[in-house]
């Protein structure tokens, strides 16, 4: 069965969307800065997508830096905490956390745990933890800690890794070229060693970029090849979602070609970021 996590169009459901809400019956609807304005704005929209879809899963990409969608908090990028103490980098979790289960949400498409890599498409850069995968592993267990304290998901994202990236997949067809021995012992590594450590095997998000030690001409979250190493080479056992269908790096393909490779690949939740309308209901029903 298909799990879709979708997105709607403003700061308050419309009498269209609610509709399109109660037919679809989606997994989850994600939250970006176009939802978002103040405290009591995005409790009620979360309260209210959860009037029509009881079971829906709240996310959002809060990372910090770059990449968050709450227009009144200002985390800090990931990068800056490579140098500090883990009590400065557990706190502001901590804080995060509890901000976003007030908030109603339920999962957050953070940290991500990619290496930041001197030189490759700044996509990831300051999102990265660290360029040292050991410090990329203690880190995100600091992160998953705080937020499992709180009751909140976290996801590790991207495996099994962007930080090396040619170029930006929300916009171009991207490579990694490096060899397979170098991934392994970096930033391969670093997925394999939180894996190790959780025995529900957590929440996950893809990389579309395409691994060509793995599968030379299909971007990992549509290769079956490449999720089949996730699963039994980096040990993932948990509950893997793509990252965005609609990015232009899966170009040619049409929105149900990405969604069904997807599936056939592995993948066990489809993530769409656009609005939900009448036109992707058909697409998806």
């Amino acid at each position: 069965m298909m799990k879709i996590v979708i997105g709607v169009e403003g700061l308050s459901l419309t009498p269209l969307e609610m509709d399109l809400l109660n037919t679809l019956q989606p997994f989850g609807v994600i939250l970006f800065k176009r939802n978002c304005q103040t405290p009591e704005q995005v409790k009620a929209l979360t309260a209210s997508i959860k009037t029509c879809v009881p079971h829906c899963q709240i996310f959002i990409d809060q990372e910090g830096g770059r990449v968050q969608r709450l227009p009144w908090r200002h985390a800090p990028a990931l990068l800056s905490f490579e140098h500090k103490d883990i009590d400065v980098l557990y706190e502001s979790c901590l804080n995060m956390a509890q901000e976003l289960k007030n908030l109603g949400v339920d999962i957050d498409c953070a940290p991500c745990c990619d290496l930041y890599i001197e030189g490759a498409d700044p996509v990831i850069g300051d999102r990265a933890f660290s360029k040292n995968p050991k410090r990329v592993v203690e880190l995100y267990h600091v992160w998953k800690q705080a937020f499992d304290e709180v009751g909140v998901t976290c996801m590790m994202k991207h495996i099994p890794g962007l930080g090396r990236a040619s170029c930006d997949p929300h916009s171009h067809t991207t490579i990694i070229s490096t060899p397979i021995d170098i991934l392994k012992d970096n930033d391969f590594w670093v997925f394999k060693e939180i894996c190790k450590t959780q025995e529900q095997g957590g929440l996950a998000m893809t990389s579309h970029a395409i691994m060509e030690s793995l599968d030379p001409t299909t971007p990992l979250t549509l290769s079956k090849v490449g999720i089949d190493y996730i699963r039994n080479d980096i040990g993932f056992k948990g509950t893997l979602i793509t990252d965005c269908l609609t990015m232009d790096g899966l170009e040619p393909l049409t929105l149900k070609e990405r969604i069904d490779r997807s599936i056939a690949a592995g993948c066990d939740i489809q993530l769409i970021s656009s609005p939900i309308s009448k036109k992707l209901l058909d697409i998806l029903t």
